[in-house]
């Protein structure tokens, strides 16, 4: 759940911080500059609402809305157990394709009854559904949220790809 007395997004006081203030269809979103970006012109999209870090159908549609009006950014969502360090609504938008973009799409299973697309030859578990079939990739975040399994996901503007990440984190060494 959110907690309201944790850090989250709207305790930022510095009003540079924020680049822009979006009235999108889905609801308020503010795009905030990245403290510690990882890319050039990487910056964070933050839900108005004080809602915890969890993908939900509204999400899903504010960023498709947010994608299809520019075509040369990805944005990258990270639930909580799978990377995501503040428990806020929030997901990275960044001004380039990452790498997994590059290998092409094959035909690959059935998720929630839809044929499937996965990028041949990358190297772990993803599933990349048409940025159009937003409500079937709500069911499947659905799903692994009832399994409270962490995900990650990536958004561009013909593409949604779906990470599922293990349930138990493996064991770690140096």
């Amino acid at each position: 759940p959110f907690n309201q007395n944790g850090f989250h997004f709207g305790k930022i006081m510095n009003d540079r911080e924020r680049l822009l203030k979006l009235a999108l269809r889905s609801g308020s979103y503010d795009v905030l500059t990245n403290k510690f970006p990882l890319f050039p012109k990487h910056m964070l999209l933050v839900a108005g609402a004080l809602v915890p870090q969890q993908m939900t159908g509204t999400h899903l549609n504010a960023i498709a809305e947010l994608l299809q009006a520019t075509t040369g950014f990805c944005a990258y969502f990270n639930s909580w157990c799978a990377s995501a360090s503040v428990n806020h609504f929030h997901c990275h938008v960044i001004d380039e394709f990452p790498p997994v973009t590059a290998y092409p799409l094959v035909a690959g299973p059935c998720v929630g009854g839809q044929r499937v697309l996965t990028p041949q030859g990358f190297p772990g578990f993803c599933y990349v559904f048409p940025s159009e079939r937003v409500d079937a990739v709500a069911a499947a975040v659905d799903a692994m949220l009832a399994d409270n399994q962490p995900h990650n996901l990536l958004f561009t503007p013909r593409h949604i790809y779906v990470f599922p990440k293990p349930i138990v984190r493996p064991a770690r060494s140096f």
